[in-house]
């Protein structure tokens, strides 16, 4: 058998066999209506995909274009726009509620380990403690606004953060301007990692206008919880939406409800409880809040429902006394705060985890409640 040429591979081929093919390829070249016989595509199917294949390059330059034109203020004003939304005509639900509670089992599913992102919290927080130089460690931390940590785990540690990233006082140069690079990518040029096109929405929402939210991407909670925090945050709107007095409330108190399940637990420590975090979140909100250009009014509902909302606990701690009782009434402006905040209550226990939820959903009910209610019907004077 002659030897013709050596493949790719370094395998031989006959020359029979190789000329052959030649052959062909010359007949093919000499008459094209044979190399037509079986085309890849039909005609009119041809076309239509280079009409597509131009569009998509057209769209994703588009989009491409737009996120590099769109400032910060545009896209947390984009967000708002979306959250606060109404439903549209037709529907029962606006498209961001939509895609919560259609994704709400896919959402379970991840857990602890939280929404996917594409530079998730494990490995920013890693590449940070081997950023950070020994000598200048705290206080790189103390510019960045956060406590860095490695857990247990010889081979598998588990790396996070405790507090609200910031890049304001960090430098430019040097080491320290690599690790504000790295800083900003995290929260300015994140995106989901997913690949299922609705959970992509919904999380694109959140690393887009929702900057500060990445703080709790797959922040662990303390061993009672069964979801990350932001597992927990998403699925406490859930089940907000699925509770029949939702649909009663209006759409600013709507969007005080969401708002406030989204930040409620920011300043929540990594892996461990703090009975203050409440009071922490409030103080951390207002130093961003602002930039959401909502109203003055509107600020307020929210870092104040945010602050509030382990009211539940200490009205249970302080065992119905008149003045807890008159502690949590004063912060009420109106009685519908007070149906806001069972719902919240209810909603913020289910999204825990059925132990937790078994053990204190009863002090919701009717009798448990009764003096407090009392209180909100003699201050507004009226009846619930």
């Amino acid at each position: 058998m002659n030897v013709s040429k050596i493949g790719f591979y370094g395998y031989t081929k006959p020359a029979k066999v190789y000329n052959k093919r030649q052959e062909q390829g010359q007949t093919q070249a000499q008459n094209p209506s044979l190399s037509a016989t079986r085309p890849l595509l039909k005609n009119n199917q041809a076309d239509t995909f280079r009409q597509n294949l131009s569009f998509g390059v057209q769209y994703l330059t588009q989009i491409d274009t737009t996120k590099n034109l769109e400032t910060l203020p545009v896209k947390r004003r984009r967000f708002i726009e979306k959250i606060s939304a109404p439903p549209e005509k037709g529907k029962e639900l606006s498209r961001f509620d939509y895609l919560i509670i259609n994704n709400e089992e896919l959402i379970k599913s991840f857990g602890k380990r939280g929404l996917p992102l594409h530079r998730s919290r494990y490995e920013f927080s890693k590449k940070m403690v081997k950023m950070l130089p020994a000598l200048k460690f705290e206080t790189l931390q103390s510019k960045m606004g956060i406590q860095l940590h490695k857990g247990k785990g010889l081979f598998f540690p588990d790396y996070g953060y405790t507090g609200i990233l910031n890049t304001e006082e960090l430098g430019t140069t040097g080491r320290e301007g690599r690790i504000k690079e790295e800083c900003e990518r995290f929260l300015y040029d994140n995106c989901s990692g997913s690949s299922i096109i609705e959970l992509n929405e919904l999380t694109g929402s959140f690393t887009n206008g929702l900057p500060e939210f990445i703080n709790c991407i797959g922040k662990k909670q303390s061993e009672e919880h069964d979801y990350s925090v932001d597992i927990h945050s998403v699925l406490l709107i859930a089940n907000l939406i699925k509770d029949p007095r939702y649909k009663t409330l209006s759409d600013d108190d709507k969007f005080v409800l969401k708002m406030t399940a989204l930040l409620h637990d920011i300043a929540k420590p990594e892996g461990y409880r703090d009975p203050y975090h409440a009071y922490r979140a409030e103080s951390l909100c207002k130093l961003f809040l602002r930039e959401y250009d909502l109203t003055p009014e509107m600020n307020e509902r929210i870092l104040k429902t945010i602050g509030q909302h382990q009211w539940l606990r200490w009205y249970n701690l302080a065992d119905a006394s008149e003045e807890k009782i008159n502690e949590i009434v004063e912060k009420y402006d109106s009685p519908t705060d007070y149906k806001m905040a069972l719902m919240f209550a209810k909603a913020d226990l289910a999204a825990t985890s059925k132990e937790v939820y078994k053990k204190f959903a009863p002090l919701l009910e009717d009798e448990p409640q009764r003096p407090l209610r009392e209180a909100v019907e003699k201050k507004f004077n009226m009846k619930f």
